[in-house]
């Protein structure tokens, strides 16, 4: 039966728990049919369910008969997905609780996982103890440019940027790994939404795209 403001998953149990497993952290498609959904309405179906090829992934069926399809993708840079691949297969966080601090390291693609587990819990320790503890930071790549002989350490190994906060009550300390390519100004390009019409959606209807950018957490959405 479906439910106002909530999409209609017709998904595979395989797909939707492949979507939930995306390295870029939630499931777009379900997201994307959720918000349009309580943005009209209207009933939304998530549809592809790869029985048929260039099915759209979402239809939106309207109260007054009229019919859309939407498309939703990822724009995602080779290096990013590659560094995602590695910390999905190895892991994004890193137990340290001798740190008392909860640490967000930013990496680049030269950041070696191995290697890097290996050094950073005494690097931030020592970076700790000389009063570098980062909890204002106002750009990702905070590392760049930074003085201190142990934030050039870190730049060696890949750390683009670094932040932390203390832990809370019951916390023990912990480190995050973040590729680089989250955050910063969102990028739209015009380039992809026209190959995603003309090269692989097999719909001849109005089409709402919604489009996840590399660089920015949020939706952007385009309706023709």
């Amino acid at each position: 039966m479906h439910q106002r403001g909530y999409p209609d998953d017709r998904r595979t149990e395989k797909q939707r728990k492949k979507a939930a497993a995306d390295p870029l952290g939630f499931d777009f498609e379900g997201v994307a049919g959720r918000v349009i959904a309580r943005l009209t309405g209207e009933t939304v179906v998530i549809q592809d369910d790869n029985s048929v090829n260039g099915m759209p992934d979402l239809r939106i069926e309207y109260a007054d008969g009229r019919i859309a399809f939407g498309e939703v993708w990822g724009d995602i840079t080779r290096p990013y997905a590659a560094m995602s691949a590695v910390l999905a297969k190895r892991g994004s966080k890193l137990a340290a609780p001798h740190l008392n601090r909860i640490w967000w390291v930013r990496i680049s693609g030269r950041f070696n996982h191995s290697r890097g587990t290996g050094e950073l819990p005494r690097l931030l320790a020592d970076l700790t103890e000389a009063g570098l503890t980062f909890e204002t930071v106002t750009e990702p790549g905070n590392l760049v440019g930074c003085p201190h002989s142990l934030a050039r350490t870190a730049s060696n190994i890949g750390v683009v940027g670094l932040a932390s906060r203390p832990t809370v009550l019951g916390e023990e300390g912990a480190i995050n790994f973040v590729p680089m390519g989250i955050g910063g100004p969102a990028e739209f390009s015009w380039e992809s939404v026209l190959d995603c019409m003309f090269g692989g959606v097999a719909v001849h209807r109005p089409v709402c795209f919604m489009s996840e950018s590399q660089n920015d957490d949020s939706l952007a959405g385009i309706r023709h």
